[in-house]
Parts: structure tokens; C-alpha cells; sequence
């Protein structure tokens, strides 16, 4: 009987430029936000930039463990 199933599998060698983009992307949303609620005088703005820069802690946090977690075989 073939065991056969229809989801991708996630390449373990991509993990760290995955998160690298992540990082980026949250640090770029979180400058622009930053000014334009400077600019704006928008509070909102200028909390959810803090926000986005504890969702950047957190991937930097995450950063060292990305590829090498996901390189490791699954236990039984």
C-alpha cells in the first residue's frame, strides 16, 4: 500500500532566510509606521509600531533556532 499524501514539504534549509524576511519586513513596518504617526500626530500608528517592534524581538529571539530546529528529524 503507497503511502501517498498531497501537502508540500517545507525545504529545512529555508527557515533562516525565512525568518531574515520576517525581521526585515516587521523592521521596515515599524519605522514607517513611526514616522508616519510622527507625521500624522497619530498615536495609534505610533502604538502599533511599538507592536510590530515586539513582533520583531520575538523573531530575533527565534532567529538562532529557525534552521537548525527545522533541519531536525521529527521523534516518535
Amino acid at each position: 500500500m503507497p503511502h501517498d499524501h498531497g501537502h508540500a514539504h517545507i525545504d529545512p534549509n529555508s527557515g533562516d532566510r525565512r525568518v531574515a524576511i520576517a525581521i526585515w519586513a516587521n523592521g521596515l513596518l515599524t519605522v514607517a509606521q513611526i514616522v508616519g504617526g510622527i507625521f500624522s500626530g497619530s498615536l495609534a500608528l505610533i502604538a502599533d509600531a511599538l507592536h510590530n517592534f515586539s513582533d520583531m524581538a520575538s523573531l530575533v529571539i527565534a532567529f538562532p533556532r529557525a534552521g537548525s530546529r527545522a533541519a531536525q528529524p521529527m521523534s516518535a
